[in-house]
């Protein structure tokens, strides 16, 4: 019978969806969005994801009609490269805007980082970053944008071809990612999902261990400022289920409103629950020793008791 492979608490591969479904990314006239106006379309919020996403993750920002995807190493390595070593949220915005007003424009959205670092130059900063891809998608009826105003509820009724197209294409793409043996998992966090608490690093049932193949890649998907609307969330679950991929609802941390704030604090609670298994291994250590010392002080007393019982037995 082949053994089971050891237990690895983490997962080799991540990805982090960002629904920001309340907006649209591009307009008849241009983006929707500014470098210099972050909170247009909420660009704010989906730089501060990108900042504190995993490192290894691949991060995908979705826009109603639109995605920014950010995969591979070559974005941080041209932000090393330019000297900005802990970029703010005005710089991340300003270094996606290139490649959306590409993408607006017809034009390639993206470039390697070879080919950016060989035509590097001061005067030719709004070239496109490199490791930064734009998907967008084209509605036949336009009208069906025009009719509803962005962030407001009308947008409950935009268009969900466009998300849920991407989002297939993409869960398509992770056997050529992370391989055909590769299985994955999504995570939503919401606030109707399942409280979570997690009592040990490791699986407290023996059958869990014994299941094979354990998934090794995960994808978080969490909402924008306004949140996942029922009719996004449902396209979210078709899409998933026709890709035969598990989806888990996790609830969020309640009293969060900043979706990157939200990436960052279940990093942080994973972190904390980490470190209370230490210090509750530390008491642990610590009670052993108290122990150890109680005995070792038993074992002094008896031995005394003995020797003086010897030297009264002597004298007797």
């Amino acid at each position: 019978m082949e053994r089971p492979s050891p237990w690895e608490p983490h997962f080799k591969h991540q990805e982090l969806w960002v629904l920001n479904t309340a907006y649209k990314l591009f307009g008849p006239w241009g983006p929707l969005i500014s470098s210099e106006a972050t909170h247009r379309g909420r660009l704010d919020e989906l730089a501060k994801c990108l900042a504190v996403a995993p490192p290894n993750a691949a991060v995908r920002l979705f826009w109603a009609d639109a995605a920014v995807c950010v995969e591979g190493d070559d974005m941080s390595e041209w932000i090393r490269f330019l000297g900005k070593n802990a970029p703010s949220e005005q710089q991340i915005a300003k270094f996606l805007w290139p490649n959306v007003y590409a993408a607006w424009q017809g034009q390639p959205s993206s470039r390697s980082l070879m080919e950016a670092m060989r035509d590097w130059s001061p005067e030719q900063m709004d070239k496109p970053t490199p490791g930064v891809s734009i998907w967008k998608y084209e509605l036949e009826q336009e009208d069906s944008w025009m009719q509803r105003s962005e962030g407001s509820r009308s947008w409950y009724e935009w268009p969900r071809l466009p998300t849920g197209r991407s989002m297939s294409i993409f869960l398509q793409r992770l056997n050529e990612r992370w391989g055909a043996d590769a299985k994955a998992v999504g995570l939503v966090l919401d606030m109707d999902g399942a409280f979570l608490r997690c009592f040990s690093a490791n699986p407290l049932s023996n059958n869990s261990i014994q299941c094979s193949p354990a998934p090794q890649g995960l994808i978080t998907v969490l909402g924008g400022p306004k949140g996942i609307t029922t009719n996004f969330k449902a396209t979210l679950e078709e899409t998933f289920r026709l890709q035969g991929v598990p989806l888990l609802e996790v609830l969020v941390l309640t009293g969060i409103k900043d979706a990157g704030v939200g990436v960052n604090q279940t990093r942080c609670a994973i972190g904390r629950t980490l470190v209370q298994i230490k210090k509750g291994l530390k008491r642990i250590g610590a009670s052993l020793n108290a122990i150890r010392t109680d005995t070792r002080q038993d074992d002094t007393l008896n031995k005394n008791r003995q020797e003086a019982r010897s030297i009264a037995e002597t004298f007797d």
